[in-house]
């Protein structure tokens, strides 16, 4: 009795495994069957900013299932160094700006779309990536894994902006590629000037440093980047670093106080010429610098000169990016001299006769004499 009635209970249990086993197989095919479908998308407005501009970034999240909704769902779009926060306006749930995330709050419906806008502040010169991907989601998703990180998902999305890069003839740059341009397995990396075209393929330039020196006028444009792995799979930059090479300002300082005395009416006027057609600022600096009429202007003078305002000047003139370059003038301001003058009609003059005698000093230079009135 006591085996056969073990040997029921065994087999009890095998049949209850065998609907156990079943029955995990059918829930799993169910969640399987009930997980969402959600795809992420990013524009952006203006791609290529000025410096200090305002640009906006649109995210789209669809939950493309035909059946399953998507609840808990939660976006991270932490704004990167070079965006500063402005604003943010969501269709569903809210936006935390100090931790990025986008929390949906209430279930996002099959075959339907939330989107979050945000606004922010171009902040720094070139090429800044804004990364958003799906970090939560209750039910999974059926093509990819939220908060894995993986570009080619379609949970994840980039956009960027290229602010340009101003620099001055002359100086040198490096371009470096972010981590958000190289894919894992990347191998094979490629610049491009212009686009990204074999013809325009920058010869020796395999690393994800570009190295830019001595610049010159022609090296202005935009600049690409591409990653290659060992599949052939190619990624490109998704925006490329606009570069602006600026001219070195070639001023002449001047003036025309060759002929100047202390404390005269005549003034002294300076001049800058020798400049192309630009936006100009210019700073003046010199021993008589406080009595110019304008020392930030290109053309500044002094209205009575005196001998403390002689002595050399430099005017720095700065233009388009910053660049900058200087020229000096010396103005020379005259001594007035030092007169005397004396007569003598002696022991025994003659009627109407003396000796008159005149001296004159100054400190350096010669002097001229002339007598007016006498024979």
């Amino acid at each position: 009795m006591y085996l056969k009635q073990k040997n029921n209970l065994n087999k009890f249990f095998n049949m209850k495994k065998l609907v156990l086993t079943m029955t995990v197989w059918t829930l799993s095919v169910l969640s399987a069957w009930a997980q969402t479908d959600l795809a992420l998308t990013k524009t952006v407005d203006n791609s290529s900013p000025s410096i200090n501009t305002d640009v906006s970034f649109v995210l789209t999240l669809s939950n493309e299932s035909s059946a399953t909704a998507a609840s808990n769902v939660t976006v991270t779009d932490l704004l990167p160094a070079g965006l500063s926060f402005v604003s943010a306006n969501a269709s569903q749930g809210t936006y935390d700006n100090a931790t990025g995330i986008w929390s949906l709050q209430t279930s996002l419906a099959a075959g339907s779309s939330a989107t979050l806008t945000i606004v922010a502040t171009a902040t720094a010169e070139g090429v800044t990536s804004n990364i958003a991907e799906v970090t939560a989601v209750d039910e999974g998703d059926t093509d990819s894994s939220p908060n894995n990180g993986i570009y080619s998902e379609d949970d994840y999305a980039i956009a960027c902006v290229s602010v340009p890069v101003q620099m001055c003839e002359g100086q040198g740059l490096d371009l470096t590629a972010t981590s958000s341009e190289i894919p894992a397995g990347a191998t094979i990396y490629k610049w491009y000037k212009g686009s990204i075209d074999p013809a325009n393929l920058i010869a020796g330039a395999n690393s994800v440093i570009l190295a830019l020196t001595n610049l010159q006028l022609s090296d202005a444009g935009n600049y690409y980047f591409t990653a290659e792995d060992a599949n052939g799979c190619i990624h490109e930059s998704c925006c490329p670093v606009n570069v602006v090479v600026n001219p070195i300002p070639t001023p002449t300082a001047t003036n025309d106080g060759a002929n100047l005395c202390d404390g005269g009416t005549t003034p002294a006027n300076f001049s800058t010429t020798g400049l192309v057609a630009g936006s100009y600022t210019y700073a003046w600096s010199g021993p008589g610098v406080a009595n110019m009429s304008d020392p930030n202007s290109a053309n500044p003078i002094i209205a009575t000169p005196v001998l403390a305002d002689a002595g050399v000047y430099t005017v720095t003139v700065t233009g388009a990016g910053g660049c900058s370059a200087t020229s000096t003038t010396d103005l020379l301001v005259n001594e007035l001299p030092v007169l005397g003058l004396s007569y003598d009609c002696g022991s025994n003059p003659a009627p109407g006769t003396a000796t008159i005698t005149a001296t004159a000093s100054v400190s350096t230079g010669t002097l001229e004499y002339s007598l007016d009135g006498g024979a």
